[in-house]
Order: C-alpha cells, then sequence, then structure tokens
C-alpha cells in the first residue's frame, strides 16, 4: 500500500530559511537599537559632567577671588550666590601638619583616621615627601584617610600638631585692596547633585586670576562619602 506527500518547488525549506534570515535580521537591529540607547545615555552622561565642571569652576574663581580679598588666615565655608546652590570650603595649607611632621605623629593620630597599618602609612609620608607628592589622600586605603586626611596634613602644612579642633567662617565682607599672594589652599567646592571640584591653589595677587592650580580632583560623592567632622570632633 502506498501513501503520497507533496511538497512545494522548494522542498519546504524557503519558509524556514526566511524565518532565520528574519531572525538574524531583529538580533541585528536590537542590537544596534541598544547600542545607540547605551551610547546616548554615555553621551548624555558626559554633557551632564561636562556641565558641572563649567560650573564649578566658575564657582572655583569666586572662592579663590574670595579668600585673596579677606584678612584671615583660617578655613572659610559658605555657601556662594548662585542658583546651583554651590557650598565653598577653603583651608589655608600651612596651617596643617607636613608629611614629615604627620610621619613623626603619635598613633592616636592614625587611630583618629582608622588607619589599620601605622608603620606603612608612616613610610609612605616620609616617601611622599621626597616625591613631592601632593595627594595625600590617595596614601591609605582607609575610608576616613582618604576622604579627610587633606584636611589635616598637606606637603605644604607647617604646623606642629593636627589641629583636629578646626572652626569655620563665612567670608563676609572683604577686609582689604590688596590681594593676597603666594599662599596656598585647598579650595573646595560642591554643588546640590554632590560633584565636587577639589583643588590645591597658589593665590596669584591678581584679581583677573587669583589663583593657579597646583592640583585638582573632580568626582561625584558617592552615597559612601564620609563625614569629615566627626574627626574633628574627636
Amino acid at each position: 500500500m502506498g501513501c503520497s506527500r507533496r511538497f512545494n518547488g522548494d522542498g519546504g525549506f524557503a519558509t524556514a530559511a526566511a524565518m532565520v534570515i528574519a531572525l538574524a535580521i531583529s538580533i541585528i537591529a536590537a542590537a544596534l537599537v541598544l547600542r545607540s540607547v547605551t551610547a546616548l545615555r554615555l553621551a548624555k552622561q558626559d554633557l551632564h559632567r561636562l556641565q558641572a565642571e563649567y560650573r564649578l569652576a566658575g564657582a572655583q574663581l569666586v572662592a579663590a577671588s574670595t579668600v585673596s580679598v579677606r584678612q584671615a588666615t583660617q578655613p572659610y565655608e559658605w555657601r556662594l550666590a548662585d542658583p546651583a546652590a554651590v557650598t565653598a570650603r577653603a583651608e589655608p595649607e600651612i596651617q596643617k601638619l607636613g608629611f614629615e611632621a604627620a610621619a613623626a605623629a603619635d598613633e592616636q593620630f592614625f587611630a583618629a583616621f582608622e588607619v589599620a597599618d601605622i608603620p606603612d602609612l608612616r613610610k609612605r609620608l616620609n616617601e611622599a615627601r621626597v616625591r613631592k607628592v601632593v595627594d595625600v589622600d590617595e596614601l591609605d586605603a582607609a575610608p576616613l584617610w582618604r576622604g579627610c586626611a587633606s584636611r589635616f596634613v598637606s606637603r605644604y602644612g607647617d604646623a606642629e600638631a593636627p589641629a583636629f579642633s578646626q572652626s569655620t567662617a563665612e567670608p563676609g565682607s572683604p577686609d582689604k585692596p590688596t590681594l593676597r599672594a603666594n599662599e596656598i589652599w585647598r579650595i573646595e567646592v560642591q554643588d546640590a547633585e554632590g560633584w565636587i571640584d577639589e583643588r590645591i591653589v597658589r593665590l596669584t595677587g591678581s584679581p583677573d586670576r587669583p589663583a593657579s592650580v597646583i592640583n585638582r580632583k573632580f568626582f561625584k560623592a558617592g552615597r559612601g562619602r564620609v563625614d569629615c567632622d566627626q574627626i574633628a570632633a574627636s
């Protein structure tokens, strides 16, 4: 007993091949769309960062100009008259511990930053002094050290003891027509979104360019950013 089957002229394979091709095209199209969306997202992030950099660069100029015409040499902290709600903090580096003095400090000093390997950090501080390192925060992995050491230690420091009991003031009105010159300050400005522009600057005495940059860090504060006031209060 025989049976018969009917096939179309191409043996039934045309439809399956078309489906495979269509699937491949759809996968490629989806990948291209995903790539375009990712590129667009990254471009928006870059633009957002660039806008923050320009905004805080202007804030740095204002902050340096503000400090350069004040008489008192002390840490300042204030909110700039800016629609982006930028806050500024300025600290004279000379009032901080130098690297050599910090390396010779007692263990209680390092304990305030929760440093685990104190001998190793002492060694790094002495080496950094010779190598003329500026970014003291990078010398140890302890979160409190990384987030706060630059408030108390500086390669430009000249203090004999750490000034943990820091008090800040708002700049107030200008004190003198003569601008500060050759003083080294740490100026940090931060906007409402958490972008931070931190600079070590040398005041120039020029109203057009009040400060020259020695070192700069630009970053966004994470959720784990430490509170340095707990060190000052210890």
